[in-house]
């Protein structure tokens, strides 16, 4: 179709019928610039509109889609060369509308993906391997009130620490300490990304454990679930702890 051929069209039909272009967009229910973009052939009137167009302009929608008035021995050639136009131009819109929809849904896909992907990096922990010079205990009058303290030189940030307190069952008085340490993925990633960037400068992580008395012999770390720890009875934990790292009581100064 041959969009100013069919708007020159519309103007002459319009002007037939002695219709400005604004009583032609009233009795259209469009704006009088609708009309003047069709007859200027900057866009085509909506599919919903050929009907009405040609019923106010006593055309038919062939005509219209031809752009001129038609004969009889050409209304037959020219219906079929337009419907195949027509169906031409909406397969045209549909795949265009479809790869519209599928770079869509790609993008939005990946940007699901990078959030759900930053999400999970920042939940999901990784238990640290034990590191004698970074891991201990300290227990410093002056600084940290006779509290029992793991200390933890902070290599992995965003990191996460946790203890259980527990015993054997036949000596409820000599407490048991298991600490554990936890990094995230986004910790670890960056841990390694600055390894090489390291100064002599160490940040010291304190964490309380709980106050005296508790026995700073007996504080362990390790990797083991502390829900298994719980549920073990006395020879279960006898083996938890020997696979387990006794932590070394020193001064944060050391």
């Amino acid at each position: 179709m041959n969009q100013e051929k069919i708007g020159n069209f519309i103007q002459e039909a319009r002007k037939k019928k002695k219709l400005t272009q604004q009583q032609l967009a009233e009795k259209l229910n469009v704006t009088d610039r609708s009309v003047s973009n069709w007859e200027n052939g900057k866009n085509m009137p909506d599919l919903s509109l050929f009907k009405p167009i040609c019923d106010e302009l006593d055309i038919t929608i062939n005509e219209l889609m031809s752009g001129e008035k038609l004969s009889e021995s050409e209304y037959g050639e020219k219906l079929e060369e337009n419907i195949i136009n027509v169906v031409s131009k909406v397969e045209k819109r549909n795949k265009t509308y479809l790869k519209t929809r599928y770079i869509f849904m790609g993008v939005l896909a990946i940007i699901i993906w990078y959030f759900l992907c930053l999400f999970l990096v920042n939940i999901n922990f990784l238990k640290q391997d034990y590191d004698k010079d970074r891991m201990y205990i300290t227990q410093d009058e002056e600084i940290f009130d006779g509290n029992l303290n793991f200390v933890y030189e902070d290599e992995c940030p965003g990191f996460d620490m946790s203890y259980l307190v527990t015993s054997f069952k036949d000596d409820t008085e000599n407490k048991i300490i298991f600490v554990n340490v936890k990094c995230s993925l986004k910790g670890v990633y960056l841990k390694k990304k600055d390894s090489s960037e390291r100064t002599d400068l160490t940040i010291h992580t304190t964490r309380s454990l709980k106050r005296l008395p508790y026995n700073s012999e007996n504080v362990f770390y390790t990797k083991v679930d502390f829900d298994k720890i719980r549920k073990a009875d006395d020879k279960e934990l006898r083996n938890i702890i020997s696979k387990s790292f006794r932590l070394e009581k020193k001064s944060i100064d050391e």
